[in-house]
């Protein structure tokens, strides 16, 4: 389970914050920066297409955090998304942060880095959150995109310990939902 393991409680409240269809789906982990290498191209070529998906980082001081993304992702140099999509803190304490509304840059993510809410790298990032090409270090900090106030990780630069992708699959259908439809 990766960086699931050990902070489930709080992933089930997590859950409760992505849209209705995707809160009861099973997870299925398409990447780890531990076991598929540390980088943005190689995360976007495990994820490309897939959705919805949740990104989940540990930093040097262990705390977990990352972003839910309802839309697919896509490796692509301009912000795509929608104002369903969420930044998160889930270890050591949890809060959950929507889009405010107050632009589109919703998620950006291309060979040269991840970015929820801002640009990739630069002095003032403006992001709040936004990964390295490498996957090795990152920034957080209060965004106009999203209603963080400051930064979702443990510093607001950081080095990322570990980095994971996350596929929600479809939930199983009940019995009783797969045979409608079989009436005879």
């Amino acid at each position: 389970w990766g960086l699931v393991r050990g902070i489930r409680g709080k992933i089930e409240l997590l859950q409760g914050h992505f849209l209705l269809a995707h809160r009861h789906s099973p997870w299925e982990r398409i990447f780890s920066s531990k076991y598929d290498g540390s980088s943005a191209e190689a995360l976007l070529r495990m994820g490309v297409g897939r959705s919805p998906c949740v990104l989940l980082v540990r930093d040097h001081n262990g705390s977990v955090f990352g972003a839910y993304l309802p839309s697919p992702i896509e490796n692509n140099s301009t912000h795509y998304g929608t104002g369903e999509t969420v930044l998160f803190t889930v270890h050591p304490s949890f809060s959950v942060y929507a889009a405010s509304g107050a632009n589109g840059l919703y998620v950006l993510t291309s060979p040269a880095g991840l970015s929820f809410g801002g640009v990739i790298h630069g002095d003032d990032y403006g992001a709040g959150l936004s990964i390295s090409h490498d996957l090795t270090t990152g920034h957080s900090s209060a965004c106009e995109t999203y209603s963080n106030t400051g930064s979702i990780a443990s510093a607001p630069k950081f080095t990322c310990v570990h980095v994971e992708l996350w596929a929600l699959l479809r939930p199983p259908e009940s019995d009783a939902w797969s045979k409608l439809g079989h009436f005879s």
